[in-house]
């Protein structure tokens, strides 16, 4: 297990006791799921599953990885125009 450091800066990633907020929301969303299907227990293990797996693919990947995707393939709005795609003209 890696030592995980204290954050110094106001703009560091937000942590529920040692775990980030990238790797509760998949999981507490896959519980809540579960919960509404009666199925808790192949919730939990598909939560972790998918945990696992996210937290892989943002390791590998640049930040705003997944807001760059999610403006280009699916449209989604993102304030700033340093995330629109190049091929747009920007007009004031």
């Amino acid at each position: 297990m890696e030592r995980i450091e204290f954050p110094r800066h106001a703009d560091a990633q937000q942590r529920i006791l040692f775990f980030t907020m990238d790797q509760v929301i998949p999981f507490s969303g896959c519980l809540v799921v579960g919960l509404a299907m009666n199925q808790l227990l192949l919730s939990v293990l598909v939560g972790a599953a998918v945990t696992w797996f996210f937290g892989r693919f943002t390791d590998s990947t640049p930040d705003g990885y997944l807001n760059h995707a999610g403006f280009w393939y699916l449209g989604f709005p993102i304030k700033g125009r340093a995330a629109m795609p190049h091929v747009w003209r920007i007009f004031p």
